[in-house]
């Protein structure tokens, strides 16, 4: 199994500054980089005044925790693609790919909360979901062709790239290319620079929870993280995953290319574990259940019964929280993995709140307790 360490940055209630916040989560990765983790995944969410994660730009700090780092992957999980405009995504992501030295893992996502992505670009307003989904399409085609082509010329209801009629002025000392430059100094393409150092580009992944979503993942060749679905929804989402893409060309054998997100927190007991995550999870709970949805979001099947455990106890109960002591932890992902093929896992340990002390308590019991029984 594949473990990752997954931070959002969590300022409610705290009256520490964001540099000092920012500190904790960069030593939290480079104890997880010592304790074996193999990458560590940022998020990005905008205008969050509730302190849930302030991080406007997940590839700054992914900069910032590659320089503090050696060999952890850096994952950008995700990257909201509609709030960004494609070539300066693509961009962006490709000089990360070279500071971290070839480290990037890259996730993208249509955005869930409206104020994420309707503010920066009122077109990927998802109460509208063919335009959203095709403004989506056509940032992919852009941020792929931009990596992976030296003369990209695109034409799409939301992009046009280059701007029809643009004059280059020449510089001396470099030939321009015919492709990139016709003879009247016409701009006819452009050369999206630099490449990302991995080749033709990072691991790419999708965030979704949908069926659409991972036949659309499988047909472009790319992983996907999912975090609602459990039981029968998770292993239904896995398998619509595996005929797409064989489907595609492309098979897969079972739990490959797809991940889960979990809440996870090691302790020495369970009583310990519950006192120092229940309040967070109940934060969790409440934010994701606030929405039509209900608690239903969290169901394991179409059979599901919600008995009104406490929040906690019905998000344990699926699943959806890998909080306990090492041993019923590692018995929890032994389950994931032998019944949903669930082989490469985000632990999400601060989560909504969670203390940096007791995180960092969490990464050290987990790589003395429960990585030498599952194999990394």
């Amino acid at each position: 199994m594949r473990f990752d360490y997954m931070v959002n940055v969590w300022t409610h209630g705290r009256n520490l500054p964001y540099r000092d916040v920012i500190r904790e989560y960069v030593e939290q990765v480079r104890q997880a980089e010592k304790a074996g983790f193999t990458g560590a995944w940022v998020g990005e969410h905008h205008f969050q005044e509730e302190g849930f994660d302030v991080l406007p730009n997940p590839t700054l700090l992914a900069t910032h925790i590659a320089a503090h780092t050696e060999s952890i992957r850096i994952g950008l999980g995700a990257v909201t693609l509609p709030a960004w405009n494609p070539l300066r995504a693509a961009e962006d992501i490709a000089s990360l790919d070279h500071y971290s030295d070839g480290r990037v893992d890259c996730a993208f996502s249509r955005g869930i909360d409206p104020r994420d992505i309707v503010h920066l670009n009122p077109d990927a307003d998802r109460s509208n979901e063919k335009a959203s989904l095709q403004l989506f399409v056509e940032s992919l085609d852009i941020v792929e062709k931009a990596w992976t082509t030296s003369d990209l010329n695109y034409s799409g209801e939301h992009f046009s790239y280059p701007r029809p009629g643009l004059k280059v002025r020449p510089m001396p000392w470099h030939e321009r290319s015919s492709s990139v430059v016709d003879a009247d100094g016409t701009q006819i393409a452009l050369d999206v620079l630099p490449k990302p150092l991995q080749s033709p580009h990072p691991p790419l992944h999708l965030v979704t929870e949908s069926p659409g979503g991972v036949s659309l993942a499988a047909a472009r060749d790319m992983g996907v993280i999912t975090w609602l679905p459990s039981g029968d929804r998770l292993r239904q989402l896995f398998a619509t995953y595996a005929r797409a893409s064989e489907e595609a060309g492309r098979p897969v054998r079972p739990g490959e290319r797809t991940a889960i997100l979990r809440p996870c927190f090691v302790a020495e007991s369970m009583k310990e574990a519950r006192a120092k995550t229940e309040a967070a999870a109940n934060r969790m709970g409440g934010a994701m259940t606030g929405g039509p949805r209900g608690r239903t979001a969290f169901y394991s099947s179409a059979d599901d019964v919600d008995n009104g455990e406490d929040m906690f106890d019905f998000l344990l109960a699926r699943d959806h929280l890998l909080i306990g002591t090492p041993e019923s932890v590692r018995d929890q992902m032994i389950r994931l993995r032998d019944e949903y093929d669930v082989n490469h896992i985000l632990c999400w340990t601060p989560f909504y709140g969670v203390s940096h002390e007791d995180a960092l308590s969490s990464i050290r019991l987990f790589a003395e307790e429960i990585a030498p029984k599952l194999a990394y």
